[in-house]
């Protein structure tokens, strides 16, 4: 909640529903001052996201409503719902698929290298992003590799997986 709230000196701000809800939620309500642009210009900026908030307001009304209340133990959701709220599993469950999901790479495969733009190959804007085919000459758990050319001179520095892409022939 807003400690202050700025408003031009329209009467739609300036009425009695206005007064008893600031005065109900403790908010001080002022006027700007009359033929000042500046500051109206700021009062409208403050009101276009005060517009805003009823999009934000269902996202804060889940995460108030699936958090764990400390004198019931519970969600506000399991209580009411008679039931728990499916979407964190489902949340669980993505998380774990992005993490367990990615690509691995074994010995042998054909693999694309991203060209780096602090590299010396990387020139213009229509250059292409990937170099020539490499193979995988041993993968580590930790996502580096060690490439070697096609005819198996070994490239001097190993490569992370984020800049490796399968090829696909």
């Amino acid at each position: 909640m807003p400690e202050r709230i700025v408003s031009d000196n329209a009467l739609n701000l300036n009425n009695n529903t206005i007064s008893e809800v600031c005065s109900q939620f403790k908010i001080k309500h002022h006027n700007s001052s009359r033929y000042r642009l500046k500051m109206n210009g700021a009062v409208e900026a403050a009101n276009k996201n005060m517009k805003k908030i009823h999009e934000k307001l269902s996202f804060a009304l889940y995460a108030y409503r699936t958090s764990v209340k400390t004198s019931t133990g519970a969600t506000s959701f399991s209580l009411i719902q008679s039931r728990y709220d499916q979407l964190n599993l489902i949340e669980e469950k993505r998380i774990r698929a992005i993490r367990h999901g990615q690509i691995e790479f074994h010995d042998g495969d054909l693999v694309l290298k991203r060209i780096l733009p602090i590299q010396m190959d990387f020139k213009e804007k229509w250059t292409p992003n990937w170099t020539r085919a490499y193979m995988v000459k041993k993968a580590f758990s930790r996502r580096a590799l060690i490439l070697a050319e096609i005819d198996g001179r070994d490239l001097p520095n190993p490569a992370n997986s984020d800049s490796i892409k399968r090829r696909f022939t």
